[in-house]
């Protein structure tokens, strides 16, 4: 009889070990997300802007970092003008992978 009642628990946590073991989903390896930031900023003229990157930037290195994660777009007369220019200038970067991370200072972001 005790030899019984021991095949039988046996049977029983062989079973529910299967069971649960069936059940379990593969572990999935944790995906981390490797962005670049960039910046859009706002500026009267894109050409003086153009002159004053020339000046500051006297590095090769620094000149490609810039126009590679900074997009300056123009100011215009009125407030109508900045918010079609900007717009303009995101639809320009989304067609790029680039998306609006934090609207207040102009931060983008795109998935590496």
């Amino acid at each position: 009889m005790k030899n019984g009642m021991i095949a039988g628990a046996f049977v029983l946590l062989a079973t529910a070990l299967a069971v649960v073991g069936w059940t379990r989903e593969p572990a999935e390896a944790q995906q981390v997300m490797v962005y670049e930031y960039a910046y859009l900023v706002a500026v009267p003229r894109i050409e003086s802007y153009d002159v004053n990157v020339a000046r500051w930037a006297t590095n090769p290195e620094d000149k490609e970092y810039l126009t590679r994660h900074v997009f300056p777009y123009e100011e215009g007369q009125s407030h109508y003008d900045r918010q079609v220019n900007s717009l303009r200038k995101m639809n320009e970067l989304a067609a790029l992978g680039w998306e609006m991370h934090d609207a207040e200072v102009g931060l983008l972001r795109r998935r590496k």
